[in-house]
């Protein structure tokens, strides 16, 4: 079941590399209420802001602007 989620969702199960340097992000909950997920690069520091949903930071961390 995990796997076929996994390749359903694709990207947004997890997070990409940290788009500065290149090292690995993780996704943090924290106790805060009502936007408790945010993603942050292990190396960095670099981060999301707080979101709702685990999927929502991961999205956001994911998401790359294109200069073409």
């Amino acid at each position: 079941m995990f796997d076929e989620l996994t390749k359903f969702l694709g990207n947004m199960t997890r997070p990409d590399k940290c788009p500065h340097c290149g090292e690995t992000a993780l996704i943090k909950k924290t106790k805060h209420k009502r936007f408790p997920y945010y993603v942050y690069c292990t190396n960095c520091g670099c981060r999301t802001t707080r979101w709702t949903t685990a999927a929502g930071a991961i999205m956001a961390w994911n998401r790359r602007n294109s200069n073409d």
